[in-house]
């Protein structure tokens, strides 16, 4: 985090390191939340044309 060395006043470096820290993570929740349902989409998708395959045998 080079921007944190401008600040003068430690305080607000701690704040801005704070809030990188804390948008990487809702970043990484976001990213958590869509990979979950793709996969489960996906799952379910392969588990229906599976279905599918074995009633037409």
């Amino acid at each position: 985090m080079l921007f944190v060395v401008y600040y003068p006043h430690i305080g607000g470096a701690v704040m801005e390191f704070n809030l990188a820290v804390f948008f990487i993570a809702i970043a990484l929740v976001i990213v958590a939340a869509v990979v979950a349902v793709v996969v489960s989409v996906s799952g379910a998708v392969a588990g229906f044309a599976h279905r599918n395959l074995d009633e037409e045998e």
